[in-house]
C-alpha cells in the first residue's frame, strides 16, 4: 500500500493528479484482485494519494494559478509540500489499513468493477454503489 501511495505521488509530481489516478487505478485494481484483496480501500488510497501531490505545483492547477501572483518559486513547494505529503501518507495508509482489515474477506467481483469502467454517463448513479 505504501508503494502504491509513493508511486501515485511520484507520478503526480510530473503530470496532473487526475491523469496520475487514471494511470494507477487499473494497475492497483488488478493487483488487488490478483492477491485477493478488496478493491475499495485500494482505490481510496490511490484517490487520496493523487490529492497529496503537494511538493510541486504541477499536479494541481490552483497551485500554478497562485504561484506567480504570490511570488512563490518552484522550490517553495518542496519545503512545505514534502513534509505534508509524508504526514498525508501516514494518515491515509493508517486509515486505509483499518478499513482494509474489515474488508479483507469481502471482494468486489471483477464483473462489478468492469461495469464501472464501461458505464454510460446516465448509469453512473447505479455503478458508483458497488456494495
Amino acid at each position: 500500500m505504501i508503494a502504491l501511495f509513493v508511486l501515485t505521488c511520484a507520478l503526480g509530481q510530473i503530470i496532473s493528479n487526475t491523469a496520475t489516478v487514471l494511470i494507477v487505478v487499473p494497475i492497483a485494481v488488478s493487483a488487488a484482485l490478483e492477491i485477493g484483496l478488496s478493491v475499495e480501500p485500494i482505490v481510496m488510497l490511490i484517490a487520496a494519494a493523487g490529492a497529496a501531490s503537494f511538493p510541486t505545483p504541477i499536479a494541481t492547477p490552483a497551485d500554478l494559478m497562485v504561484m506567480t501572483p504570490g511570488g512563490y518559486r518552484f522550490g517553495d513547494h518542496w519545503r512545505l509540500g514534502l513534509p505534508l505529503m509524508v504526514l498525508w501518507l501516514a494518515v491515509v495508509v493508517g486509515a486505509d489499513l483499518g478499513w482494509l482489515e474489515g474488508l479483507i474477506t469481502r471482494r468486489v467481483p471483477l464483473e462489478r468493477f468492469t461495469e464501472a469502467l464501461t458505464a454510460r454517463p446516465d448509469d453512473i448513479k447505479v455503478v458508483l454503489t458497488l456494495t
